[in-house]
């Protein structure tokens, strides 16, 4: 089932943004009082409410090729499809967190010939490389960066960015 639940009734639902739903009901991250009340990841059972997506997951499919299919795989996949992301020369991925994983993999398997990671803590960049990064960057200055990036891409630059730093946040430009 999908992690959120909207009102059917507001403006973003009557629009077809219901994760966007002013009375948005997120499981495992709101308090549920009502009787029976499990409603989180941990507990042994889950009451779904009204208005629930269900999606049924082919059995052909395994646990880790259906996990990213939540929150941080749809994210970064959401903000793909925005940028209208396509095979590229380079592809820059800023911030080498759970979001940055995914923006490289998915990157790799989208056609990103060149993925140039950049982060200040050195094991992210390493982990970056199993996700499909050719290039890493620890980011100390800006001025710095800038230099590394056009020397790697020999003064093209990137086809597209994606700043994931914060965890609230992704950011896809073209």
């Amino acid at each position: 089932w999908s992690m959120t639940v909207g009102c059917s009734n507001c403006f973003f639902c009557k629009n077809g943004l219901p994760q966007k739903c002013e009375n948005l009901f997120k499981y495992g991250h709101e308090p549920n009082d009502s009787k029976p009340s499990p409603s989180g990841g941990l507990s042994q059972f889950v009451l779904l409410k009204e208005n629930s997506a269900i999606f049924k997951i082919p059995d052909d499919l395994t646990d880790e090729e259906v996990s990213p299919l939540m929150c941080a795989g749809a994210c970064v996949l959401n903000g793909l499809e925005l940028a209208k992301f396509s095979k590229c020369e380079f592809l820059i991925v800023q911030g080498c967190g759970a979001l940055g994983m995914y923006a490289c993999a998915f990157g790799k398997a989208l056609g990103a010939k060149n993925i140039i990671a950049i982060d200040k803590i050195q094991s992210r960049l390493d982990f970056a490389k199993q996700f499909g990064a050719n290039y890493t960057i620890i980011s100390k200055d800006h001025s710095s960066m800038i230099k590394e990036i056009e020397k790697i891409t020999n003064g093209k630059n990137a086809d597209y960015v994606i700043e994931a730093i914060s965890c609230a946040y992704l950011f896809v430009s073209h």
